[in-house]
């Protein structure tokens, strides 16, 4: 049995949207990204796009957008949409 391996994106979105607050929700996605293995750059501009989203739905579709953007799933990435 193969268990489907999981970005850490993904896994952040998971609890991001049980979460209650703001806070709850970047105490999540600040944690995560640091213990994650995504470049510190990369880690470092990801928080602070998420602190400066202020809001819990905000936070949520900024994770929401990067999260297809990795997957190749963004709007900018559809190429075969012209």
């Amino acid at each position: 049995m193969s268990k489907e391996k999981k970005s850490v994106l993904r896994a952040i979105l998971d609890d991001v949207y049980q979460s209650k607050t703001f806070d709850e929700a970047f105490a999540i996605t600040e944690k995560l990204l640091t213990e994650s293995k995504l470049h510190d750059n990369e880690k470092r501009v990801m928080i602070l796009n998420a602190k400066g989203c202020v809001t819990l739905p905000r936070l949520q579709q900024y994770l929401t957008n990067s999260w297809l953007k990795y997957e190749n799933l963004g709007v900018i990435n559809r190429r075969d949409s012209y």
